[in-house]
């Protein structure tokens, strides 16, 4: 077999979910969304996975050899998978018997668009060229030199472009960063024209831009999973981090203008338990804490109202991000969903498929039973 057929996607797992190949042994490619160890009831290790690619992911099952098979790979890792396919209450899993991590020359040969949905080049560059002609046009010369010294810093807008804004909840794709941050600045603007007594206009606009960068260390760029730096800081201190840096290089930066912007990112999130250290305690950091939750919870909301795995009819399953069910209106288009046909995922079976996996975190189907015996679900099982 040739390198390059080698590393090449074959199948996507929305194929596999609409015609299962009849129980044909497979061998594909996959990254390593979720993995999990656990223990049947008849004493057994088992490894559960969540495998993915651009159009959805997919559980599936290591029951032989299973603590053994664990310890050659990590979550995030893009792996050679061989499987079948099957199905449990109609719902396909894939049980696995071989798992073999990609590594080194290899990952330089992978097609990365095959693994991770995102936005097309034309679609990013278009978001691009606002973004950064809002941040051309900020009087102030100050934020306008940290606005352009980031834009224009080597690497920052491929890096940019390429990031996701989340790993679940809204905007998880390629150049997902990129989207939302550009709501949320267009969402400043027109609340700041309404407010122009009290809100400082380019101060909120440069916070919009500011609020998320962290995401750029959290996310790996290649699996889209945390970082080291990510899960052990978070992007809000990694965001606060970048913004010193690179305010530091701007000559002659005003010292209280970089405690703002600071403050600006590091309360976005609007509460504590939300993960924030400090509350907004400035009229440009309440706004953007409310901008930033509002772009966040309507586009996970219309998301999750638009995937087809979610439920359909009137009211959607349940949705973590606000603890509740939601209701597709009459007349809404998440009641009344364009059609779309191809074997290629749109954008929308892109989202779809991103809200179904966080339907799997919150499902609790177990999976199917080993040979001759029945699963116990182990603790942590699923969390998104």
């Amino acid at each position: 077999m040739a390198s390059t057929d080698h590393h090449r996607k074959r199948r996507f797992v929305k194929a596999l979910r609409d015609s299962p190949a009849d129980g044909r042994r497979l061998t594909d490619l996959f990254l390593v969304e979720r993995k999990n160890l656990a223990t049947s009831s008849k004493g057994q290790p088992y490894l559960r996975l969540l495998l993915g690619d651009r159009s959805g992911s997919m559980d599936a099952f290591v029951w032989d050899d299973a603590a053994a098979c664990a310890r050659g790979f990590r979550e995030g890792d893009l792996v050679r998978v061989g499987f079948l396919v099957r199905s449990r209450n109609d719902v396909p899993q894939m049980h696995v018997d071989s798992v073999e991590a990609l590594v080194g020359e290899e990952l330089g040969e992978i097609r990365w668009d095959d693994f991770r949905p995102g936005l097309d080049a034309a679609e990013r560059d278009a978001i691009w060229n606002e973004t950064r002609d809002m941040l051309a046009q900020v009087a102030n010369p100050s934020l306008r030199g940290l606005a352009m010294a980031i834009c224009d810093s080597p690497g920052f807008r491929s890096a940019y472009l390429d990031a996701a804004a989340a790993k679940g909840f809204h905007h998880a794709y390629v150049g997902g960063l990129a989207r939302h941050t550009l709501a949320v600045m267009r969402l400043a603007g027109a609340v700041a024209a309404l407010y122009p007594r009290d809100v400082d206009a380019e101060v909120l606009l440069l916070g919009a831009f500011l609020h998320d960068l962290g995401k750029l260390e959290e996310l790996s760029p290649q699996s889209g999973g945390y970082t080291d730096p990510g899960r052990l800081l978070g992007h809000i201190l990694l965001g606060a981090r970048l913004l010193r840096q690179r305010a530091e290089a701007v000559p002659g930066f005003p010292a209280e203008l970089l405690l703002h912007l600071e403050h600006l990112v590091l309360s976005h999130h609007g509460q504590k338990e939300w993960g924030s250290p400090v509350l907004p305690q400035t009229l440009e950091a309440i706004t953007l804490s409310f901008l930033d939750n509002l772009d966040a919870k309507l586009t996970g909301a219309g998301e999750w109202l638009g995937g087809e795995e979610v439920a359909t009819g009137d009211w959607s399953s349940f949705w973590k991000g606000l603890g509740t069910a939601l209701y597709r209106a009459p007349g809404s288009a998440a009641r009344n969903p364009p059609a779309t046909a191809g074997a290629e995922p749109s954008l929308g079976d892109i989202e779809q498929a991103l809200l179904a996996r966080e339907a799997a975190g919150n499902s609790d189907a177990e999976p199917s039973p080993e040979p001759g015996g029945s699963p116990s679900r182990s603790q942590g099982d699923f969390g998104f």
